[in-house]
């Protein structure tokens, strides 16, 4: 198989936590670099078994979690964590991975917390209830840990995880936390520079009094909220073209969720029952961070799912068929990527 492109592990705190990337960060001496009390590193073990320890460690530090390599090149990984008021921040120096957090993690370990992953180095995409979310340099989603979801990353990749409790965090937002799960935030806009900022604090203060942490932590969980209530609200200052906008993006998923069964459903003749270009479709999928064969996918994995846990007993194979599944070989990984287990272990844990 093809090489990862595996990247030279820096000795902890040797690189910026907040990375010195000319998308975030303007010049090299702003880079954040606070010293780990936590450190788990891949680097003393034998290649056969990093992956057992990789694995352990993300236990440790996060909550039960299933990793598996991309590639066949010996796997290397580094997590280094601070905490600052009781909000533990990891940064993640790893190669290529899939990282899956299926109903069979979820059982054995619960968890209270709801992870902001920010993407510092590579890039990445999260699988979760709500469809699929894209991530390059200094974008940021908000994971529950209590739903299936799974983390992809496609080549060496940095990424900070800030471990929020869920309860303080639906106290401190004002909208439902529902709505932001999944939802791509920025550090690179305009409320995304003070997120950084407020984010920055934590990192460098880590080290201090309570008092000071206590203070930082409640400003970034303020920003916090601001950030996630501006990544709600229409891209552009237009209000007429945001609300067409919409629309159509409301329309189009009714569309599929309509039609998912239909092979020759595509752009074109999404286009012609919407009223629309096909310049229109691609537009505002991509505003969605999503595309229009990832809607058309997750609107069939969606189906399957719904009848799965009905409790129906149509053959697997037939299900995934009628839903518009050509390759059942493809069926079974997209669904097992999607909802962290196969078709029959997701059908036999609802029924």
């Amino acid at each position: 198989m093809r090489s990862s492109g595996q990247a030279a592990y820096l000795e902890p705190s040797e690189l910026a936590w907040l990375p010195t990337h000319n998308v975030i960060a303007e010049k090299e001496n702003e880079a954040v670099s606070p010293t780990p009390q936590e450190v788990h590193s891949l680097s003393n073990f034998d290649p056969a078994e990093r992956l057992d320890a990789w694995k352990d460690a993300l236990c440790e530090t996060f909550t039960e979690l299933l990793p598996e390599t991309v590639y066949d090149d010996p796997f290397s990984g580094l997590i280094e964590t601070v905490d600052c008021a009781g909000i533990r921040i990891s940064r993640i120096t790893a190669d290529a991975q899939r990282v899956h957090r299926g109903n069979q993690e979820i059982e054995r370990a619960r968890s209270d917390l709801i992870y902001l992953n920010v993407h510092v180095g590579g890039s990445g995409r999260v699988l979760h209830q709500f469809g699929t979310t894209e991530l390059s340099v200094g974008d940021c989603v908000l994971v529950d840990p209590s739903q299936p979801y799974v983390l992809e990353f496609g080549s060496s990749f940095r990424q900070l995880c800030v471990q929020l409790p869920a309860w303080s965090l639906r106290e401190r937002i004002q909208v439902p936390l529902e709505l932001a799960l999944g939802k791509r935030l920025s550090l690179v806009n305009r409320s995304g520079k003070v997120l950084r900022s407020a984010l920055e604090l934590m990192l460098t203060e880590a080290s201090t009094d309570v008092q000071t942490n206590t203070a930082h932590a409640d400003l970034f969980m303020h920003v916090l909220n601001h950030s996630i209530i501006e990544a709600l609200r229409p891209s552009t200052p237009d209000s007429e073209q945001n609300r067409a906008s919409s629309q159509l993006i409301a329309r189009l998923r009714q569309y599929l969720a309509s039609e998912f069964r239909n092979d020759d459903i595509s752009p074109a003749s999404a286009a012609d029952r919407l009223g629309c270009s096909v310049r229109n479709i691609h537009k505002i999928c991509r505003n969605e961070g999503t595309t229009f064969g990832k809607l058309l996918l997750d609107a069939r994995l969606s189906a399957v799912a719904r009848i799965l846990a009905s409790g129906q007993r149509t053959k697997i194979s037939e299900l995934a068929f009628d839903c518009g599944f050509n390759d059942i070989s493809h069926f079974n990984k997209v669904f097992r990527a999607r909802f962290g287990e196969s078709p029959t272990a997701f059908r036999s844990r609802r029924n």
